[in-house]
């Protein structure tokens, strides 16, 4: 079945959460599979994840915003995001395949390994190889990725931010990561210790690392500056409830109401009820000299 009239494509099926080094193996072959064939390349994806749709909250690696600008650096020329939504989830694996054959030319498929789609996710890519020679397309389907002898996963990564392992997470995934917000007043006790700090409410969709302080990269426009970023309550100023500010290094200026982003590199450590202020700042000082010394090492402010 080929859609006359349009361009050949091959298209990348999956989520693409996080856009890791699996995502980028599967994307990447289709872009060179694309030119190699004078076709073009297509990401159909959905802007939700398929689970939201069944009660799940699991949160993302990725907003939509951050995996299209990962998927275009690969070179991918059509990125289309769709709505899961129920009418989507009932369609049996061949009636979904149907519906693409319907939009596209498509020559060929390119899915993981472990891809499912249709009703039920009971569609695999023996399924698509099927359709595929009933239908006259081609399928690739591509071996997993591994890092240090385990699979690469979005799975993995999420848990690995869970617990401020960042190094690994980063390692896997398309740059550092990162959490993007407007800068919020809070209780502005980082300017009356004399290490002010903008305090971001990042997207609710997305992992928030585990409680801690961190080295971080801030990106203010067009500006990328060292930071220091702590994610917790600040128990010893009895803070009670969940923050993540960020004490920007050799910037003077007002943040509230801009955008910032600020880019997890390596947690420094965990969160810690000092006995009293002085101690605190004592803390922090530290912080800004263990993140100095850290990007001093060599690290790039900005990754990817």
């Amino acid at each position: 079945m080929q859609n006359k009239g349009k361009k050949p494509v091959v298209i990348a099926l999956g989520m693409f959460d996080g856009v890791h080094a699996g995502h980028r193996a599967l994307l990447r072959h289709t872009v060179e599979t694309a030119r190699a064939e004078g076709w073009e390349s297509v990401v159909y994806t959905f802007s939700n994840h398929p689970r939201s749709l069944f009660g799940r909250d699991d949160k993302l690696l990725t907003t939509e915003e951050e995996r299209v600008r990962c998927m275009k650096k690969l070179g991918l020329e059509h990125i289309q995001m769709e709505l899961f939504d129920r009418d989507i989830a009932m369609l049996s694996p061949a009636a979904f395949t149907d519906m693409l054959l319907e939009r596209y030319d498509a020559r060929a498929f390119v899915v993981g390994f472990n891809y499912t789609f249709g009703q039920g996710s009971q569609g695999t890519p023996e399924t698509l190889l099927t359709l595929g020679k009933e239908r006259g397309f081609f399928v690739h389907v591509i071996p997993p990725v591994l890092y240090e002898g385990t699979m690469v996963s979005s799975t993995r990564i999420r848990q690995l931010i869970e617990t401020g392992e960042m190094e690994a997470a980063n390692a896997m995934l398309c740059g550092p990561y990162t959490l993007t917000g407007e800068v919020v007043r809070n209780w502005r006790i980082g300017t009356a210790i004399g290490f002010p700090t903008a305090n971001i409410a990042p997207s609710p969709e997305k992992v928030l690392p585990c409680t801690g302080v961190y080295a971080t990269s801030v990106r203010i426009g067009k500006s990328v500056l060292e930071g220091v970023t702590n994610v917790g309550n600040n128990p010893t100023v009895r803070g009670n409830k969940l923050t993540v500010e960020t004490h920007v290094l050799d910037f003077d200026g007002d943040l509230y109401g801009r955008e910032i982003s600020v880019q997890f590199h390596k947690r420094l450590r965990g969160e810690v009820r000092y006995p009293d202020i002085q101690a605190l700042v004592e803390q922090i000082a530290q912080d800004v000299e263990d993140t100095r010394a850290w990007f001093a090492r060599g690290k790039n402010l900005e990754v990817g």
